[in-house]
């Protein structure tokens, strides 16, 4: 057999397969749906993905949605309008009990971008934050965190020093404080994008500049704004520079992350360090054909990186991939063209055996799509059980569930990934979290045919 026939025909086999994983959930349109979703990583509650769009809607202001995983019921939950609610969101959302907690860059009582709460129904939705940018810093981009008692964020702009700030709020909206200044001297990051990560005792960001040569940062700061520290010092090459997105750690010794830009091909770079600075290793340098100039934040599976860059392919259309760890293993998974999505920005979200995202155009009003990798796991319906019961919650040291024995119960962390596994042994189990970070958790339990989801915080 011809070598280069069996070559080509190897190949095209892999790339149907790729493709053949893909399902298209969603095509936004501009004037009903919404269109350009950029960093607004999908979040779900177990039935339902939510997300905002950038833009769109019947005040061309933006969005938030919600759609089913398997691609039915998607709903506009809320149109944003102006002054009045803030506009152009362009975070992920986070979920607290009943609520959809998010940011807008603009708009507000000052026009620098808001703190909104609202239902997942859609209802009750109240601007619990305005930004002021020579006070609180302003054009927020990233996801809120909650450790159970407060809000955090960052902000790319404004602030002391028109760097950015670190600030944290109840999810009521009082105490509001900035906890930390981003400094101008380059001693600091400046304009931090994406949201903050945590292993219970510090806080851990990317900057998409400064630093001693201004191409950014990763930094680690105490949870209360004290002991700011550099990590490294993004230098163009070999490190990369320009950090849009945000970190993700293993649990245990390493965090990765991308550079948007820099390396050895200028179109940005994959890379982990240890929380203490050290063992920093570059896993890649992008290129044209790998992928280039990623946005987003990396997914981590079982030991697998997962991410998505804006320009990739053919088309430079950007693509979806997967990479061990150790940096071996690279393979595109969807090579974007148009039609299926392009120009990814933002994250993935893995769930219920799959990988949910998003791309900010493309599709067929060009206005961006809503996509799926891979197929919903077999146990996965709708739950006709009774809603999880957790308590208490938020926790520390342990909760207790109500479920049936021989359920499996599995824990994830904000990053996705599994963090504890066990089995049932009665109607009422206790899992004890006293070696968890703080952070957000999903607790998922298999009971024969179904799954049920909920959420749970460790502070």
């Amino acid at each position: 057999m011809n070598s280069k026939l069996f070559t080509l025909s190897f190949f095209t086999l892999i790339a149907a397969c790729s493709s053949a994983q893909y399902t298209k959930l969603h095509d936004f349109e501009t004037a009903t749906s919404g269109y350009a979703p950029y960093f607004a990583t999908p979040i779900t509650d177990g039935t339902y993905l939510y997300g905002t769009c950038s833009g769109g809607g019947v005040n061309y202001d933006g969005t938030i949605y919600r759609i089913k995983k398997d691609g039915t019921d998607f709903t506009k939950i809320f149109d944003f309008f102006e002054d009045e609610t803030g506009f152009q969101p362009k975070s992920a959302v986070i979920l607290i009990g009943d609520y959809l907690y998010g940011t807008t860059e603009y708009g507000g009582t000052f026009g620098n971008g808001t703190v909104y709460r609202i239902k997942t129904d859609g209802t009750d939705f109240s601007t619990i934050a305005n930004f002021e940018t020579a006070v609180t810093g302003g054009n927020s981009k990233g996801a809120l965190f909650y450790d159970g008692t407060y809000l955090y964020g960052v902000n790319p702009s404004g602030g002391a020093n028109n760097s950015g700030t670190i600030f944290k709020l109840l999810p009521d909206g009082s105490e509001f404080t900035v906890i930390f200044h981003f400094l101008m001297d380059l001693t600091t990051g400046r304009s931090p994008y994406g949201h903050l990560i945590t292993d219970g005792e510090f806080f851990y960001g990317l900057t998409v500049g400064g630093g001693a040569s201004s191409f950014g940062v990763v930094y680690k700061i105490n949870m209360d704004g004290t002991g700011y520290q550099n990590l490294l010092e993004f230098n163009d090459d070999p490190y990369g520079s320009n950090g849009y997105g945000s970190l993700v750690y293993d649990g245990t010794e390493y965090m990765y992350a991308f550079t948007n830009t820099g390396g050895e091909y200028n179109r940005g770079t994959i890379f982990k360090i240890k929380t203490d600075g050290s063992g920093y290793v570059k896993l890649r340098d992008l290129n044209n054909d790998d992928g280039a100039q990623p946005m987003g934040t990396l997914t981590l599976v079982d030991n697998v990186l997962y991410g998505m860059t804006e320009l990739a392919g053919n088309d430079a259309k950007g693509n979806m991939f997967s990479m061990n760890t150790d940096g071996t293993g690279f393979t595109t998974l969807i090579d974007f063209d148009g039609l299926n999505g392009s120009l990814p920005f933002a994250g993935l979200l893995y769930d219920s055996g799959a990988f949910f995202g998003m791309t900010a155009s493309g599709g067929v009003n060009d206005s961006g799509v809503i996509f799926r990798y891979g197929e919903l796991g077999s146990a996965v319906s709708e739950s006709t059980l009774p809603a999880l019961s957790i308590f208490p919650n938020p926790t520390q040291d342990y909760f207790t569930i109500q479920t049936s024995p021989n359920s499996i119960i599995d824990i994830f962390n904000g990053a996705g990934k599994l963090v504890k596994s066990m089995q049932a042994t009665s109607n009422s189990t206790s899992v004890i979290t006293k070696d968890f970070a703080k952070g957000m958790y999903v607790v998922k339990v298999l009971s024969g045919p179904e799954v049920q989801t909920a959420s749970f915080v460790v502070k």
